[in-house]
């Protein structure tokens, strides 16, 4: 009996098994990977990669073909749902936002219905004596300052006579200023007729966008033919919309033509108008500076900050008939002229019909534009990675995937390794938009590791005979 126990105390003391944890089993699947397969280990270098070359072909080539394929479903916009997703989820990163809405040089004065009704009696076109009006009072700004720049996103596109004189007084009265001799007034175009040049797969894999050529619409009462001289700064915002029809890019500069369907006729290439307003502002103050090349286009965020947003009606007056009056909101929009100011004056109301879908959900073009200037100032753009080290970098994560496969065995090693491998693909991708560049690997990474666990799988002998002999 004593010996009993004896053992029965011994027992109790002896220290319980360790658990077996996910971190335990990373560890060995990270170590098995690293040491790579038993056999050979004591071949050259060379020589290991020449027989993992030679034994995994097929799946090298599986790779590639992959590679080709996801590569063709994102030309044709296959993968427009699934990619959009992913971007939204990045684009949502409130990291990528540098300065607070207080700290924000932009504001906007917005004519939505209330001031669509009361400064404008609700019609239009809208009344370009008014419109000079409002114009005039925010250049004047107040005793305090002005504002360095103001953009003007109202159409002034009419050919009714009527408002032929008013435009070309506006025409006159805005021209182009030298730096330092009052703010500079941009005024928005929009687009009349728009042809998008489609590159072949070939050029496209090259890291070549397609073209989208726009005949401006009439400007200031000036046809198209005739802007190119214009005494006055005028450009176009464009919002094409990616395949899943949301607005999440916004190009930096426009390729403008008065014939877009006619191949021999040159396109002259703009800024667009938020790119144009950022930089007369970055030239007039001298606080920033806009990369002059660069992409062709940046990922736009409505988590990108701005500032205020004053009602039109509320800060001119308008109910008193008498747009030279000031509003109850004209001494709140004043104190924001005391340092250097972008103020946006254009259009709200649903009859404008300027509303753009997005991942947040319609937002007026206007403020599309505002967040467009603010990434451009905060150098807070993203971009798309250039497609050819994309393209590389693919073939490379694929590849090593293949290699973790064949140094492995155990299916439940494998299995393992997916979840690891579709976990590492994000937190790639993630880092990747951290600096800027937009690289999707990871939907790649996953149809390539489920594949390719199907593939190694499907060449084991996994079923056991039921009596062995």
């Amino acid at each position: 009996m004593s010996d009993d126990v004896s053992d029965d105390e011994s027992s109790k003391e002896a220290p319980p098994p360790p658990r077996v944890t996910i971190w335990i089993r990373v560890r060995e699947t990270l170590t098995v990977v690293l040491k790579g397969p038993e056999k050979g280990s004591g071949h050259h270098p060379t020589g290991q990669f020449a027989r993992f070359v030679s034994e995994e072909r097929w799946g090298l080539l599986l790779v590639l073909f992959l590679a080709f394929v996801m590569q063709l479903l994102e030309y044709h916009g296959w993968l427009a749902g699934v990619e959009g997703r992913i971007l939204d989820l990045f684009l949502r990163n409130t990291s990528r936002s540098v300065l607070s809405a207080s700290t924000s040089p932009i504001v906007t004065v917005e004519i939505d219905d209330d001031a669509y009704r009361e400064c404008f009696r609700g019609t239009s076109p809208l009344d370009p004596e008014t419109v000079g009006a409002m114009v005039t009072k925010l250049a004047n700004g107040t005793p305090s300052g002005r504002p360095a720049v103001i953009g003007i996103d109202i159409v002034t596109d009419s050919e009714k006579q009527e408002n032929q004189a008013g435009y070309e007084r506006l025409a006159e009265e805005w021209k182009k200023k030298p730096v330092g001799e009052g703010p500079a007034v941009i005024w928005a175009a929009s687009g009349e007729v728009a042809h998008v040049e489609a590159v072949s797969f070939g050029w496209w894999l090259l890291g070549n966008p397609d073209a989208l050529i726009v005949r401006p619409s009439r400007v200031l009462g000036r046809a198209a033919e005739d802007l190119k001289d214009a005494p006055f700064d005028w450009s176009l915002p464009v919002f094409p919309p990616d395949e899943d029809l949301r607005l999440r890019r916004f190009p930096r500069r426009v390729q403008v033509s008065n014939d877009p369907l006619n191949p021999q006729v040159h396109p002259e290439e703009r800024a667009s108008w938020a790119t144009m307003i950022a930089e007369k502002y970055c030239d007039a103050t001298g606080s920033c500076s806009i990369e002059k090349g660069g992409p062709e286009e940046v990922f736009v965020s409505s988590r990108v900050q701005i500032g205020q947003r004053f009602p039109a009606d509320k800060v001119f007056g308008c109910s008193t008939k008498s747009e030279s009056h000031q509003g109850p909101l004209w001494g709140s929009l004043a104190d924001t002229l005391s340092k250097p100011t972008i103020v946006l004056l254009g259009g709200t109301f649903a009859n404008a019909r300027d509303a753009y879908e997005t991942p947040d959900g319609p937002v007026p073009g206007l403020r599309i534009n505002a967040y467009a200037m603010q990434a451009e100032i905060d150098k807070a753009t993203i971009t798309e990675a250039w497609r050819p080290l994309t393209i590389l970098a693919d073939l490379l994560l694929g590849s090593l995937v293949v290699y973790i496969f064949w140094t492995l065995v155990k299916v439940r090693r494998m299995m393992e390794l997916c979840v690891l491998s579709i976990g590492g693909a994000f937190l790639l991708s993630a880092l990747a938009f951290w600096f800027g560049q937009v690289w999707l690997s990871c939907i790649g990474v996953v149809a390539g590791v489920v594949l390719h666990m199907i593939v190694e799988i499907y060449k084991m002998d996994l079923k056991k005979p039921k009596h062995a002999h």
